[in-house]
């Protein structure tokens, strides 16, 4: 699969037009602009890191892309606990932390691949969810290793969940 180039600066990335182009459901939109500006409350100087996509769908979203991680078996609150606290230690820790759009930007490039590869006219959590589960990242790959969560294994029931 190649990855679509993408070249996001700054806050561009929370404006709408990116996605917009790219068929990003509302649902989808609001998730990323929403973890971004998650991000800032939570003081961090700006990353926006795939770990807190994750988070900011586990708390405050009940669409297909959490839907899917359930169904594979997940506790979606054990699984926010797990990530809130390793959030919370990277803060105790000092980690400054500076917005990384280029990590989140693969995120969502990733997903817009994930869509195209899987037929659809649009990109929603569930791509998010595939492509945090296929980018190349240490504690989230932790994560979803701690939670008995593939790639493959989420694909899978998500098929099933969409009947397709």
């Amino acid at each position: 699969m190649a990855i679509t180039q993408v070249t996001i600066v700054n806050d561009a990335f929370a404006e709408t037009a990116w996605m917009e182009t790219r068929s990003f459901t509302d649902d989808a939109r609001k998730v990323m602009r929403d973890t971004i500006e998650r991000s800032r409350a939570r003081g961090t100087v700006g990353i926006v890191e795939p770990m807190l996509l994750l988070w900011s769908l586990l708390r405050w979203e009940r669409k297909i892309g959490v839907i899917c991680l359930e169904a594979c078996g997940v506790s979606l609150r054990s699984m926010e606990q797990r990530i809130e606290a390793e959030l919370l230690r990277q803060q105790c820790l000092g980690s400054q932390l500076v917005i990384d759009f280029e990590r989140i930007t693969l995120v969502a490039t990733i997903a817009v691949d994930e869509s195209r590869d899987n037929g659809n006219a649009y990109v929603g959590t569930e791509h998010l969810m595939l492509a945090l589960l296929k980018i190349n990242d240490t504690r989230l790959n932790r994560c979803f290793a701690e939670f008995g969560v593939t790639y493959s294994d989420y694909k899978a029931r998500l098929t099933q969940i969409l009947g397709t």
